[in-house]
């Protein structure tokens, strides 16, 4: 019976969520030498009106808190921990990929397009705000931005939707392990070749046809097989 396994891009995603809302808080306080050091702080532009979350995701708690938490569901459900783990690491690379290919098309295409236009393109855009223990980076994005993002969530959704491949191994039986060698002293021990194990089939020899002679009914003649052939001489000139 086959045992059904919950999404694991469900899994993925409430425990991202669990993992920002509340826990962060309580991490917070628990760790605060930690805490703070790197944060991003995502938002949306949608018809020029901005949206921004009322906290900041800290880059080092949640993503260890994540990796544990997902880590122990796994092993509790499934037993395919690390090709779990590469999925998500591959669909993290993905997004941030796709996003870097819209921020980089939108960039190529700003000299080109009309002012209205990049008005407009930033009408609807997702923007960042990243904290470092240094400096705060402004990343303000466009349309073109968060058509990438859409993608890259999208591929790492199907990634992550995949069923590992797990190869199942079948074991050697004794003989097919054994060296030339160690078969040839095998086979003059026993007097029989050595060979490996497999079901024997028997099979009975096929019944011969019997040869069908002219029936009048059919008014055709039946080709009647030659059994024997015995040579005659022809043409035969004795010497002397």
């Amino acid at each position: 019976m086959k045992q059904r396994s919950f999404p694991a891009v469900v899994i993925a995603s409430v425990l991202l969520l669990v993992c920002i809302f509340p826990i962060q808080g309580w991490l917070t306080h628990l760790f605060p030498a930690i805490s703070g050091r790197a944060t991003l702080d995502p938002g949306m532009t949608i018809f020029d009106i901005p949206i921004h979350l009322p906290f900041a995701i800290d880059l080092i708690l949640v993503p260890g808190l994540f990796i544990i938490l997902y880590s122990i569901t796994i092993l509790t459900f499934s037993s395919h921990l690390p090709q779990r783990l590469a999925a998500v690491f591959i669909s993290i690379i993905t997004i941030l990929s796709c996003l870097a290919a819209g921020s980089l098309v939108s960039w190529l295409l700003y000299d080109h397009i009309p002012a209205r236009i990049r008005e407009g393109m930033r009408s609807l855009a997702v923007n960042a705000n990243l904290h470092t223990g240094y400096s705060t980076v402004h990343l303000f994005g466009d349309t073109l931005t968060l058509l990438g993002l859409i993608i890259g969530i999208a591929i790492s959704i199907r990634i992550m939707s995949k069923s590992p491949k797990v190869r199942m191994k079948t074991r050697l039986t004794p003989e097919q392990r054994m060296t030339p060698y160690q078969r040839m002293l095998r086979e003059r021990q026993i007097g029989t070749p050595v060979t490996s194990r497999k079901p024997v089939i028997s099979r009975t020899p096929p019944t011969p046809r019997t040869p069908r002679h002219y029936e009048p009914s059919h008014g055709l003649c039946r080709n009647e097989p030659l059994l024997t052939l015995q040579p005659e001489a022809v043409n035969f000139r004795p010497l002397g």
